[in-house]
């Protein structure tokens, strides 16, 4: 194996051990709290559509009405869990004393 040749410099060999410690520290926060996100809302969307299937069964079409937008929005938290709707997000900015916190 032959060392690295010196003229191939990539934007990860420029920087300092600290600056690359914070951004995999981010990234590897932004997917944990992702992964946490996701199953929260395809929790949320299962206990939501379980209770309004069970509320059907035991009150029959009467029951349909009122349950019809709990259905809706089990959905809608079910296809925003996969990223097929759009949720709203809240915009986020790093502080600048170099603990990487929000």
């Amino acid at each position: 194996m032959s060392p690295p040749d010196e003229t191939q410099r990539t934007p990860l060999s420029d920087m300092d051990d600290a600056e690359l410690y914070t951004i995999v520290r981010r990234a590897t926060r932004d997917a944990i709290f992702d992964v946490i996100g996701t199953l929260a809302l395809l929790g949320f969307s299962l206990v939501l559509l379980w209770g309004s299937v069970q509320n059907v069964l035991v009150h029959g079409v009467d029951g349909l009405f009122f349950v019809a937008p709990f259905v809706v929005l089990a959905l809608y938290c079910g296809a925003a869990a996969f990223d097929l709707a759009p949720l709203p997000s809240i915009p986020f900015t790093a502080t600048d004393d170099g603990t990487g916190r929000y």
